[in-house]
């Protein structure tokens, strides 16, 4: 289960262990619409994470479109789950984790708005394990090898769109 909560940091999207910090603000002509951050322990497994969104870009006529909008956050917080990119070439695998985008003449297109069945299955591959800080009880991977939730705190800081 993800829990969507308000959140505990600031526009600085600092990381709050346990949690994804989702984050919105100006953080200037960088390069990235969106940046993904993650800690990771043992080399294996993420324990907090933050996600941000870069409004100088989504303020300008490119990028401010809810299409476009989805399609970077859908992006940015799933690569805090420990997702890649299905694409980087630009085509869309009808995944929020390719390159695709959702501007100009594809502005109005819900074409990598989300996650796609592939994203699921990596989900499953990534959080299906036994050990002891596993997500899914040792009877659900067991048989089904399919978890039935993934357990964090998705925090939203500051999100004005």
């Amino acid at each position: 289960m993800t829990a969507i909560v308000a959140g505990q940091s600031n526009k600085r999207c600092s990381m709050v262990a346990g949690t994804t910090q989702v984050c919105n603000g100006t953080y200037g002509n960088n390069g990235w619409l969106g940046l993904a951050s993650i800690n990771i322990t043992g080399g294996v497994h993420i324990t907090q994470g933050s996600a941000k969104m870069n409004d100088t870009y989504f303020n300008t006529a490119t990028y401010n479109n809810p299409n476009e909008k989805r399609h970077v956050m859908c992006q940015e917080v799933a690569h805090t789950f420990g997702l890649d990119h299905q694409s980087t070439d630009g085509s869309s695998q009808n995944s929020c984790m390719d390159y695709f985008s959702n501007t100009g003449a594809n502005a109005t297109s819900t074409l990598s708005t989300r996650p796609n069945k592939h994203d699921f299955d990596e989900l499953n591959t990534i959080y299906a394990h036994l050990d002891s800080t596993t997500t899914v009880s040792q009877a659900t991977a067991a048989s089904a090898r399919r978890p039935t939730s993934i357990s964090t705190t998705i925090r939203i800081v500051g999100a004005s769109w």
